[in-house]
């Protein structure tokens, strides 16, 4: 498993999963919900990489490719670039590591030349409960 590149996003948003639920009425018209779980899912991070030089932009399509050719999720490390500048325990959160979350691509990134060798990228990714046996 290769974890997110190290890069600095310049715009960075997160939207935690959701738990499973599913929620019933009944005949009197009282909702009742029902828990299928104790852990979020598709937790979602965005993140705009902007006026990156072409490296930038080989990297992140790299590991895009790489993952997502082997159809494997990734961790966004809470000590890394990406999540910097968040306290440690909104970056465990983010990470998705306290919920037991890992990354892959939601689309293939976006990318915008600004102007030669110089590009905007933009990469949204979904947070899915580990897998024993496949993510790490």
């Amino acid at each position: 498993m290769a974890d997110f590149p190290d890069i600095a996003p310049t715009n960075r948003s997160y939207e935690p999963g959701v738990y499973p639920q599913r929620s019933y009425r009944t005949l009197s018209g009282a909702v009742v919900r029902r828990s299928f779980g104790n852990s979020p899912f598709n937790a979602k991070l965005e993140l705009e990489f902007q006026n990156v030089v072409d490296t930038t932009v080989e990297t992140i399509l790299n590991h895009y490719r790489t993952q997502t050719a082997a159809n494997s999720r990734f961790r966004v490390l809470t000590t890394t670039k990406p999540l910097a500048g968040m306290t440690s325990g909104l970056a465990n959160i983010a990470s998705g590591s306290i919920d037991n979350l890992r990354w892959e691509y939601a689309q293939p990134p976006q990318v915008r030349s600004t102007r030669s060798g110089i590009s905007t990228v933009l990469v949204s990714l979904l947070g899915e409960i580990r897998n024993p046996q496949l993510d790490d």
